[in-house]
């Protein structure tokens, strides 16, 4: 069977947790990160915080799991989005990890927590999701001290502020006419786990309340506002449950979840991105036009048409999907790049670079678009704007040995590029910046 790369473009980021003794992929989505942003930015709102300044990551990971890292960076575990398909889950999860950041909870720990990226994440949980969630080794040897930055966040969080955070997020959510139930649900299960897997935990051992007293404390809170979500929004979380579990999930499993009897969108996309897997363009082709046909204004659709068509090595096929999906789409940032992408690989590097360049102007903390450019360049032989967008790509992920490196290289090529020149500066003065911290 082929290998997909899930939401390919995607490009996992891997880095190394010594607690769980493997990696932490990122996964990148554009329909999906749009839908939670969407959830989040009301609540970022109503906790006084700046949307735009909270950056959020998708893990692949099936724990049911969240954390906040480095002060303004939340991370969700697609277990936690899959587990149920109440959006009211994620929201009452979001609006925790919002009380942490703005009740200022996050307590740095040293110069290794300056300036944290995607680069240095850390393992860190919601409550005791870890050991909750089935693994109690990591849970453990984060608590002990397997990962001296994972357990600098552990212990700067209390339990008050842990109950702290629990009641910004009832505050929170019922300014927004949502119950909080779907909070007290997901720690309802949290508890079952636990259950399972230690007959005794030592609440002093831990820096966060048992799941138990969570609970506790949430069912005595009031709980103001709908316990079910809108009809739309309900739709579109139940496709990106879909898609997600049609990508991560054992085939077998997800044909039981979605047999062909059931004729709606999320079934259709999951049975064209199983067949995708399987290598049967024409069956996933088949599912999609359906789609289409049904939603042609739906430029997540294109999107996913052109990955498929890309994955399966139809090039320019995926362009014209990618193009349509941008037409679409023009906002999202992840798409234009995904087009950028397969200009590439079709080996069209001026539509490629200009894409990417896009890309970069609205997001310039895109690290994968960054490298793309560099590329791009690189094959165009303009080696001035290849190393520059190198050496951007390694500040954003905050590779210092890298950045000097391409910053060296591009110093001799751009003595007559005063922008260039400016720009290499301002890299340097940032390094010693960090250096400094």
């Amino acid at each position: 069977m082929m290998r997909v790369l899930f939401f390919i473009f995607l490009l996992c980021f891997a880095v190394s947790v010594q607690a769980q003794e493997k990696s932490i992929a990122l996964i990148r989505d554009a329909e999906s990160e749009a839908l939670i942003r969407e959830i989040a930015r009301p609540i970022f709102l109503q906790a006084g915080l700046v949307p735009e300044n909270i950056h959020m990551y998708l893990i692949n990971s099936r724990v049911l799991n969240a954390f906040v890292a480095g002060g303004q960076n939340m991370f969700l575990h697609t277990g936690l989005i899959t587990w149920s398909e109440d959006p009211y889950v994620v929201a009452g999860v979001i609006a925790h990890e919002a009380g942490h950041i703005a009740g200022g909870h996050l307590v740095r720990s040293g110069s290794e927590m300056e300036g944290i990226g995607i680069g240095t994440i850390m393992s860190y949980v919601l409550g005791a999701a870890t050991m909750a969630a089935g693994a109690p080794d990591a849970g453990a040897a984060i608590l002990s001290g397997g990962s001296h930055i994972a357990q600098s966040m552990a212990l700067s969080y209390s339990r008050a502020k842990e109950e702290a955070a629990d009641q910004a997020a009832v505050n929170f959510l019922s300014k927004l006419n949502i119950s909080s139930e779907g909070l007290v649900k997901l720690l309802v299960e949290l508890n079952s786990q636990q259950h399972q897997q230690f007959e005794k935990v030592n609440p002093y051992a831990l820096t966060h309340p048992l799941s138990t007293e969570r609970i506790q404390f949430l069912r005595a809170a009031e709980h103001n506002g709908a316990e079910t979500a809108p009809k739309e929004l309900q739709a579109r979380y139940t496709r990106m449950v879909a898609k997600i579990l049609a990508f991560m999930d054992d085939p077998e499993q997800v044909k039981r979840r979605y047999p062909s009897s059931d004729q709606s969108p999320p079934a259709q996309i999951a049975r064209a991105i199983l067949a995708h897997r399987g290598g049967d363009l024409a069956t996933a082709m088949q599912n999609m036009d359906l789609l289409i046909k049904a939603a042609p204004q739906d430029g997540y659709l294109y999107e996913l048409k052109g990955q498929i068509y890309f994955e399966q090595g139809k090039i320019k096929d995926a362009i014209i999907a990618y193009q349509k999906a941008v037409d679409l789409l023009p906002k999202e940032s992840l798409i234009r790049m995904g087009l950028g992408i397969a200009y590439l690989a079709d080996g069209d590097t001026k539509q490629a670079i200009e894409a990417l360049e896009k890309v970069v102007q609205q997001d310039k903390e895109d690290a994968i678009s960054w490298r793309q450019l560099g590329i791009a360049y690189g094959k165009a032989g303009d080696m001035l704007r290849s190393n520059l967008a190198l050496a951007e790509e390694a500040m954003v992920r905050h590779n210092i040995k890298d950045a000097k490196r391409f910053i060296a290289l591009s110093k001799p090529l751009a003595k007559d590029d005063n922008s260039a020149m400016l720009r290499l500066g301002d890299m340097e003065r940032e390094i010693k910046q960090w250096k400094k911290e």
